[in-house]
């Protein structure tokens, strides 16, 4: 009995890291972050999508103590320009920490060639202007 709650209690461990379905892998950046999208909750309509994205900076010795970060990102397709509406950053633990790099804006700014959130304009804007057939 003892072998099966240990096996049930360790794949349920390992679950909890698994990503869920709604998460889908976007971009990485050269420091190790990597950036997936909420196709859940994400609204990938018309010109000014809004999208819901999970940074994980496991891989980033630059974002030492910061472990993800969760963005609430609003594009302007048609100006190719975006703005953060909400952000939170959390350490491995689940404590809240200030990351200055994920501080929401109010003003939209240009999108960066070859950075995730070109790759997150590409992919929402395409998506919203030109949705797939059901």
């Amino acid at each position: 009995m003892l072998r099966v709650v240990s096996i049930v209690a360790a794949a349920a461990f390992s679950a909890a890291f698994v990503q869920p379905e709604r998460w889908a892998w976007l971009s990485s950046n050269a420091s190790g972050s990597v950036w997936y999208l909420d196709t859940d909750r994400s609204e990938m309509t018309g010109l000014n999508p809004r999208a819901w994205i999970r940074i994980d900076h496991s891989g980033d010795s630059t974002m030492r103590g910061v472990r993800e970060t969760l963005r609430r990102i609003h594009l302007d397709c048609a100006n190719f320009r975006y703005r953060i509406l909400s952000a939170s950053s959390s350490t491995a633990a689940g404590r809240s920490v200030r990351d200055t790099g994920a501080t929401p804006f109010s003003s939209f700014r240009p999108i960066e060639p070859n950075s995730p959130v070109e790759d997150l304009a590409a992919f929402v804007c395409e998506t919203a202007l030109h949705p797939p057939a059901r």
